[in-house]
């Protein structure tokens, strides 16, 4: 009572210390005290034998022992130690057991078996009571519904996207209902088919190349017991792995089957490893922190096979769940557009993506094994290190595995998004990757409110009617300046019933702006490989809406509702009005071709500065693309014409395209020869001469867009910005030599060290077959 809280505490270490270690070893010792020392023969472990979980040699691990030295009355000190590490050898047991039998029984679908038939009968009646002929026939009137509103409003293509959906599901649908949740829980199934194939990879790399799924799920099993119980064992107690000599594997097997310590420890003397019968002779302290380390590493290996377990045993239950949803599906919601069609993609896509987590973690278990086995196998010595770095091993699998699973739940969602979005919009065009398409915004299942409950609760009551109603009509009360914009409002409903038709028209154009904004960048990224929200997305949306007769003040708008941001819409319209304004100094008879020549002039100014040049290149290609679209080839010439006009096309001259005209045109005394291929000369005729004029001017888009694309592939190749120059001055002078005009070539300002006469390098033949197989798209 009296006593200081130094003194206290020493008395309570002192009695701790007593006993859990003095007292233990004294009773111990007094009951060993017949003899020198005790022999002990283990008793077979019952509440581990019953997941009869054995090694690589038959040995069940529930069996295994920790020979030692368990000291008596004259020698205590071994008394109380290997007490201890009795007590860690058991709490380790338990953990490696337990640890290697759920992964192994997990993969092994026993479990699954048990319940498999009820959920088929229910979902057998279920589709019994609602896949009827009235819910199918209801279910496709309300689909062609939206086909007919489709057509009226002018989306075609979302018109026969709608179509095409309903075709599908009208053909999978019986095939699905008529074994409900076979393709799941059969024995041929999704998930056991992913099973087996993950098993197969998981085998060939353990050396396996003809793999049998039960018998390669036992050898795993017997594999994991090995490396994460036999191995660790020994090296915990013989300092190293006594399996490496074969005799000495031998010995120690047959002592752990008899329970025997003596024995094993015998024969450990008589394989010849002295350092190993040493080491189960004196048992010591570095043992009891090395298996302090073990059961560490054990517990991490428990965790470890525990969380692949809970993620393979829910990616089937939610295969499950999605099956059962996917009956309403097929059965009605499929043939109804919007999120009844996109849960039923949804839910479909998951199943897959099951059979794809299923063989993944597979692999990941087989990887994991393999490296961990090799660990052990290398060990020899040292034994704290093998510890240290299995159970940091063990670690970073956890984490790698988890990060894995929120890989394959992303990509579930973005594959999910991507086939929701083809058939809601026809095409492909949001770039994100979350729910955006199955009304899910940007919110996901791990999202959590409670941190912004009290934001909540104010945002409920200031768009709460209630609230409204209170405060004469205001909207959003609790906003900033919330008062101030009804009265706004008002003024605009006000102006709005004035005119309101006027409103409407700019209200369509704004709408059809976008649409072709849209149609521009789907080029982009169909043609180009494109990301569907870049630059260069934005440059062929913004020239598609100029084209469109959007003026550059409208372009910006028309990029933000096809959904760029602010900062490429304002890059990609700011270019445009640029180009507008270089039209005016230079306009050319052909408008697409004169759009090309601005936009290189635009693009050279800053050739030197990617930052700023970028936009201006991803605009040049945008038109150099649209010049090429309106000129798309389709003219098939005798190779005898083809090679007098890839000869005009190497050295133009206006006399000689003005020659060509006059003999289109039927003028007297115009007489033209050109050889064959047989070698005959032959005159050209008036359908000669029209069809190789319009030769030549695909083939100046054509070589344009290919010399863009190559100046696009590395811009930083200032030679290929000449090409390109040439290119685009070939093409004008062709055009205006073609519509009676001058020629008064392009203006670029080189850089000063690249300024010279060197020779034209020549574009590479892969790019212009690029740009020809694209005529057509």
């Amino acid at each position: 009572m009296f006593a200081t809280r130094r003194r206290r505490w020493t008395a309570w270490i002192s009695i701790t210390f007593f006993v859990l270690v003095i007292f233990p070893g004294f009773i111990v010792a007094l009951g060993t005290a017949q003899t020198s020392a005790l022999t002990a023969v283990a008793a077979p472990n019952s509440a581990l034998s019953w997941m009869d979980i054995k090694d690589t040699s038959g040995v069940e691990l529930s069996s295994y022992i920790f020979a030692t030295n368990r000291g008596g009355v004259f020698n205590p000190g071994d008394t109380v130690l290997s007490l201890l590490i009795s007590v860690l050898f058991a709490l380790w047991l338990v953990l490696v057991t337990t640890g290697v039998w759920l992964p192994s029984q997990t993969f092994d679908f026993g479990w699954l078996n048990m319940f498999s038939a009820p959920l088929r009968g229910v979902a057998t009646n279920l589709t019994a009571q609602i896949a009827t002929p009235l819910m199918m026939a209801t279910a496709v009137a309300i689909g062609a519904f939206f086909v007919a509103w489709f057509i009226v409003r002018g989306y075609h293509a979302k018109a026969v996207m709608q179509v095409l959906t309903m075709v599908v599901v009208a053909i999978m649908g019986p095939l699905f209902l008529a074994a409900p949740l076979a393709e799941v829980l059969s024995s041929d199934g999704l998930l056991v088919q992913g099973r087996d194939l993950g098993i197969s990879v998981a085998a060939g790399l353990n050396g396996n190349n003809n793999p049998n799924p039960s018998q390669t799920m036992a050898q795993m099993q017997a594999d994991m017991a090995t490396n994460f119980g036999r191995y660790p064992l020994q090296v915990w107690n013989f300092s190293h792995i006594v399996d490496n000599q074969p005799s000495c594997k031998a010995a120690w097997t047959a002592g752990v089957l008899a329970g025997d310590e003596d024995r094993v420890k015998d024969g450990m003397k008589s394989c010849g490893d002295s350092a190993a019968y040493s080491a189960a002779n004196n048992p010591s302290v570095g043992q009891i922190g090395a298996g302090i380390l073990l059961l560490f590493s054990a517990g991490m290996l428990l965790l470890f096979g525990a969380y692949l377990s809970v993620k393979v045993v829910w990616a089937a239950l939610d295969t499950i769940y999605y099956g059962f949803a996917a009956i309403f599906g097929f059965a009605a919601g499929g043939f109804v557009y919007g999120v009844t069609q996109t849960f039923t993609v949804r839910s479909v896509v998951h199943g897959f993506v099951a059979a794809a987590r299923m063989a993944i973690f597979i692999m990941f278990l087989g990887i994991y094994e393999l490296f961990l086995g090799s660990l052990f196998q290398q060990a020899r010595g040292q034994v704290m290190a093998v510890f240290v770095i299995g159970a940091l091993v063990e670690v970073v699998a956890i984490l790698q595995a988890r990060r894995l699973s929120r890989g394959l739940d992303s990509s579930n969602d973005w594959i999910a998004n991507r086939f929701a979005i083809a058939i809601q919009s026809g095409n492909a065009k949001s770039s994100g990757g979350g729910g955006t398409a199955l009304g899910m915004g940007q919110a996901s299942s791990r999202n959590s409110m409670s941190g912004l409950a009290m934001f909540a609760a104010a945002s409920t009551l200031s768009g709460s009617p209630i609230t409204a109603w209170a405060t004469g009509g205001v909207r959003d009360a609790l906003m900033p300046k919330a008062f101030a914009k009804n009265k706004a409002d008002r003024l605009g409903w006000a102006i709005a019933g004035e005119f309101g038709e006027e409103m409407k028209n700019i209200h369509y154009d704004r709408l059809a702006l976008g649409e072709f904004a849209e149609r521009g960048s789907g080029r982009a990224v169909r043609i180009h490989g494109a990301q569907p929200r870049s630059q260069l997305a934005a440059a062929f949306a913004a020239e598609q809406a100029v084209a469109s007769g959007a003026a550059p003040s409208s372009t910006y708008a028309a990029l933000r509702k096809s959904g760029f941001g602010h900062n490429i819409a304002l890059k990609a319209s700011s270019v445009q009005s640029d180009i507008t304004e270089l039209l005016k100094a230079d306009p050319l008879p052909s408008e697409h071709l004169a759009r090309v020549v601005a936009a290189s002039r635009l693009y050279e100014q800053d050739w030197e500065h990617p930052t700023w040049s970028g936009p201006k290149l991803d605009a040049l290609r945008a038109a150099a693309y649209k010049f090429r679209r309106n000129n798309p080839g389709g003219v098939n010439l005798p190779r005898g014409l083809v090679e007098v006009g890839e000869q005009f096309m190497a050295a133009p001259t206006k006399e000689w395209i003005q020659g060509l005209q006059k003999v289109a045109q039927g003028a007297d005394g115009s007489r033209w020869t050109w050889r064959h291929s047989d070698g005959s000369l032959r005159e050209f005729s008036k359908r000669d001469a029209e069809r190789l004029e319009k030769w030549i001017t695909n083939q100046s888009a054509l070589r344009v867009q290919a010399a863009t694309d190559w100046v696009a592939d590395n811009p930083a190749d200032f030679e290929r910005v000449r090409r390109l120059r040439e290119e685009i001055n070939i093409a004008s002078d062709v055009n205006n030599w073609q519509n009676g005009k001058a020629s008064t070539g392009q203006t670029a300002v080189a850089p000063p060290h690249l300024s010279g006469h060197k020779p034209l390098a020549q574009i590479p033949a892969d790019f212009i077959t690029a740009a020809r197989d694209r005529r057509m798209t």
